[in-house]
């Protein structure tokens, strides 16, 4: 049986105390954040310490899942709560709608200083993974100063990335965008949305026959508005040789909205 990846034995560690932390403290508490850094790192390391393994027990998923997903599920719930309180509508712990107000701001504050880090963590992350393992086409802003420390720390992988860095960039692409679009809703809609749609169609263009970039892109099309684009959107999800099995549901469920709002219409 192959050995382990030393820093996957430390990510498993890392998770059980940050799920105990959890219990006791904010996931905003500094302790929490310091384990989820921790856990970053050691998700990353077994990464490039063995790509197959990670592969196999798909470690770029539950860094995304436990580093950034969770977080912003949090601070989504937390927004929610707090933006719906200062305008009358629900009770934030005795808080008037103008504490109620306040507390927001310093909720998008954090939130949106923890998406920037993120979108900068996943640039890393595509940039290192071409650099190391092969190109697929992928082409994202690193800083200059970290990009010249990455040449200087490993040689240059020259080939062609295979399938499986593909898949991976592919799915870093997708987070990516799908971090933009978190932000569309608490800062600049259109900006963000047109940069989660970049995203998304460079996800596209690494791994053609995934339906996942363009069942996102339906999604920023539907709340943007654009419900004809939708429906293309999620018609060329399902229309790959990788369909994305949700897309079906989301267009049965888009056009189940339209047909009630016409059943609405006054008779001619």
């Amino acid at each position: 049986m192959q050995p382990q990846p030393r820093a996957w034995v430390a990510a498993i560690q890392i998770e059980k105390r940050l799920r105990a932390e959890l219990k006791k403290n904010s996931f905003w508490h500094q302790s929490v954040r310091e384990l989820r850094k921790a856990l970053h790192h050691a998700y990353e390391s077994t990464i490039f310490a063995d790509f197959q393994f990670a592969q196999a027990n798909e470690v770029e998923q539950q860094l995304w899942k436990s580093c950034f997903y969770k977080p912003i599920e949090e601070f989504r719930s937390r927004l929610r709560v707090a933006q719906q309180a200062a305008q009358g509508v629900t009770a934030l712990a005795g808080a008037t709608p103008e504490e109620a107000l306040e507390q927001s701001a310093m909720l998008t504050s954090a939130y949106t200083k923890f998406l920037a880090g993120a979108e900068e963590a996943y640039k890393r992350l595509v940039a290192r993974l071409q650099w190391e393992l092969g190109d697929v086409g992928a082409s994202v802003e690193v800083p200059s100063a970290e990009m010249r420390a990455l040449q200087q720390a490993v040689p240059r992988l020259s080939s062609t990335g295979s399938t499986a860095i593909a898949i991976a960039v592919h799915r870093c692409l997708i987070y990516l965008g799908d971090i933009c679009r978190y932000r569309s809703q608490v800062v600049r809609p259109k900006e963000e949305q047109e940069r989660a749609l970049a995203y998304y169609q460079q996800a596209a263009s690494v791994l053609p026959t995934s339906g996942n970039p363009y069942n996102q892109m339906a999604v920023v099309a539907y709340y943007g508005s654009d419900e004809l684009r939708a429906v293309y959107y999620y018609f060329r999800s399902l229309g790959v040789s990788c369909p994305f099995v949700t897309a079906r549901e989301n267009l049965l469920l888009l056009f189940e909205r339209n047909r009630a709002r016409y059943a609405k219409l006054p008779p001619h």
